[in-house]
């Protein structure tokens, strides 16, 4: 069995998502429930746009048969060694290559150490002609390969970073304009051995002034404790982890966008009187009035009648 890590986007997965709101005593604020893009023909316009996108950023080989499809904004390429996927209105773009994170050969020191990394990785996106702001590095994403074939034949506390090889790291920075975080942008880069871009993935949506300083001023409302996290809560078995005020925007999947001032509130709900204690950790946005509010509403697939039939046969 291979316990090889790979992280990769499905973009069709994220299309096919629906956000479940609880009813709660305070208000929701939201936009309204995105609406999925329609398929259509990239014109060859397009297609020479994002073939000379690929030459240029990624050095991919576009002599292959590139697949180009498109939905909306949303243009999708690829061949048989990556996959690109980019939002013609926001720039957003995710790019991989089949092999990133695939070796049989461990990451050099120059590949793995911070100092050794950073340098590589801020020249890359320079020759690629990315110009990021306001980003700043948060961590390592590692991957590791190895192989067992007797999950039960495993030592207690079998640790796979030390009994497999490491094979990439993915650099992840975080964005902080003017010392207000942003909730909500992505920027992870991930170099394969020769030093090209493996990993690719940018969401990065252009912000306006007046949200920064709108996010300064529920920043200074909280540190006075004029805000106040809602009593929604405020209840039994829910632990406040951290409030940190921000601009929060919507996710690379979500056709429409949507940014605003809010405080992020981080919690941890434990369930104590049961047979096995459960906890879990997660996060809502509020705005300066203590009102939740949701960036990236999907809507509810209906089933097809095959898979409610199946259901009901499986109930």
């Amino acid at each position: 069995m291979n316990i090889r890590r790979i992280v990769a986007i499905e973009v069709g997965t994220y299309f096919a998502m629906s956000l479940a709101v609880a009813a709660q005593e305070t208000k929701t604020v939201s936009g309204p429930v995105s609406k999925m893009p329609a398929a259509r023909q990239i014109p060859a316009t397009e297609q020479k746009e994002l073939t000379a996108m690929l030459a240029k950023r990624f050095n991919a080989d576009v002599h292959e048969k590139l697949g180009v499809r498109g939905a909306g904004t949303y243009r999708f390429a690829s061949t048989q060694d990556f996959f690109l996927i980019n939002r013609k209105d926001l720039g957003s773009t995710i790019f991989e290559t089949k092999s990133y994170g695939v070796g049989n050969k461990p990451l050099e020191e120059k590949m793995s150490s911070k100092e050794e990394l950073l340098p590589r990785v801020e020249e890359v996106l320079r020759k690629a002609g990315y110009e990021i702001p306001d980003k700043r590095f948060a961590r390592f994403q590692d991957e590791y390969a190895g192989a067992f074939h007797d999950r039960k034949a495993l030592p207690e506390g079998f640790d796979p970073r030390k009994d497999s090889m490491h094979v990439a790291r993915t650099v992840e920075f975080e964005r902080v304009v003017d010392d207000v975080p942003v909730f909500g942008s992505e920027l992870l880069v991930g170099l394969n051995p020769d030093g090209s871009i493996g990993r690719f993935r940018m969401h990065w949506p252009k912000l306006s002034p007046e949200k920064v300083k709108e996010a300064r001023s529920l920043r200074a409302a909280v540190q006075e404790k004029k805000w106040t996290v809602p009593k929604t809560l405020q209840q039994e078995g829910v632990e406040i982890l951290e409030v940190t005020a921000g601009v929060g925007h919507s996710a690379f999947a979500d056709p429409a966008f949507k940014s605003a001032a809010v405080v992020r509130v981080t919690y941890r709900r434990s369930v104590e009187k049961t047979e096995y204690p459960l906890a879990s950790t997660g996060y809502k946005y509020f705005d300066a009035n203590g009102r939740e509010v949701v960036f990236s509403a999907f809507p509810v697939t209906p089933g097809t009648p095959a898979r409610l039939k199946a259901q009901k046969q499986k109930n």
